[in-house]
């Protein structure tokens, strides 16, 4: 929460190294507070409006699609106009990857891997490889 724009913001960043060195990823205006925290690979939100937009129905937010990693440094996305009541993570999603999509059987994922093992396209979308945020 932002207390000099009194809206709530998402930020998606990596904690960066540091010697010794506090680094602050919530605006030091007095009055701000980090609301929720999650370490999902696909995290959803969901918004509950409150004041005069109490009877708005709760929304949801992928919020991979909704914002893309940043530096901590940065502000974040607004996440609504609106009066909102309560911020909170729900179940986090589970995407699947294209590949995984088209391939039905596991012989067939290490067969196609084996036949493009030695393409750049392979290793891009190798699925053995961890996504890291």
């Amino acid at each position: 929460f932002d207390a000099e724009q009194s809206a709530f913001y998402v930020k998606r960043f990596r904690f960066e190294p540091s010697d010794n060195q506090q680094q602050l990823f919530i605006s030091e205006q007095e009055g701000s507070y980090m609301a929720v925290l999650s370490q999902d690979q696909y995290p959803q939100l969901e918004i509950i409006f409150g004041g005069k937009h109490t009877k708005r129905s709760p929304e949801k937010i992928d919020v991979e699609e909704f914002i893309g990693a940043k530096s901590f440094r940065a502000k974040g996305k607004r996440l609504t106009n609106f009066q909102v009541q309560s911020v909170c993570f729900i179940e986090p999603l589970e995407k699947v990857l294209p590949e995984e999509e088209v391939d039905s059987s596991e012989g067939e994922e290490t067969e196609d891997t084996t036949k493009t093992s030695d393409s750049q396209e392979s290793s891009i979308t190798n699925t053995s490889q961890p996504t890291l945020f």
